[in-house]
């Protein structure tokens, strides 16, 4: 439902040992933790997980320059599958 969830979940399954190949979080969540705060929790638990930040505001700067937020890549929604597929092709080998 949004970050905060997302971050517990992550802990959760992080200290039972389990992995992650990526994540993907929206930038902004109306009345819950978005993408920038979840990301920055994330990365105090792992440095290496893959996070992309999605959002349809194409001008925010956390799209522009994902690696000072703390993401992997970025992109900007609506978004096809193709976008999609090779963002992640991009960053994470195993696809």
């Amino acid at each position: 439902a949004d970050g905060a969830g997302l971050v517990e979940y992550f802990t959760g399954q992080t200290q039972k040992g389990k992995s992650f190949t990526a994540l993907i979080l929206d930038l902004t969540v109306p009345g819950g933790m978005g993408g920038e705060a979840a990301a920055a929790a994330i990365r105090k638990i792992d440095r290496a997980v893959p996070l992309f930040v999605a959002s349809g505001y194409a001008e925010d700067p956390i799209l522009a320059a994902p690696r000072q937020y703390g993401f992997t890549d970025s992109i900007c929604k609506p978004f096809i599958k193709a976008e999609l597929a090779a963002m992640l092709a991009k960053h994470i080998k195993s696809i």
